[in-house]
């Protein structure tokens, strides 16, 4: 048993499933899924609980996601998620691909709450990592099966350039 999930997430390990034991909201620093120790993670709520995820107020920090995924697999299960951008943040996403890698949500609700900030589901940002293997780049993917997006936002946003 964990005191945060932040501190859940410190020791996760590929294939892990975190079930989530809290009711109300659970402020969450921005965590990279990259590499082998989260190659491959789960969160789902644990039966009878409500877990709200959210994206922590501490203003340190360039990136304003709850998940920077590189390359690894991410799925978050029967999980409410509330976005609101914070004060500096000229953006905020629940995900942030920097490379490859896939989101699944599955039995989730996500509300993006209006600020003068931009909100959404999902980034592919302007800066993303270059690969280091000539085979070509395979696209992100994120797939929402019975999933409700609500509120003042978007779901996806493509920022070009290199």
């Amino acid at each position: 048993m964990y005191p945060t999930l932040n501190h859940a997430l410190l020791d996760a390990r590929p294939g892990d499933r975190i079930h989530l034991q809290w009711n109300g909201e659970v402020p969450l620093d921005s965590h990279q899924l990259s590499g082998e120790k989260l190659s491959d993670l789960t969160l789902r709520a644990a039966p009878g609980f409500h877990p709200v995820l959210s994206l922590s107020s501490d203003e340190q920090g360039t990136v304003s996601a709850l998940f920077e995924i590189y390359n690894g697999k991410l799925q978050l299960e029967g999980l409410e998620v509330r976005l609101k951008a914070r004060g500096g943040d000229d953006w905020c996403a629940v995900v942030s691909f920097f490379g490859e890698g896939e989101c699944f949500l599955k039995n989730c609700v996500v509300t993006l709450e209006r600020s003068n900030q931009k909100t959404s589901l999902a980034i592919l940002p302007k800066r993303r990592m270059k690969r280091t293997t000539p085979a070509p780049p395979k696209p992100p993917q994120i797939t929402l099966e019975n999933c409700l997006v609500r509120g003042y936002g978007n779901l996806m946003v493509v920022r070009c350039g290199s």
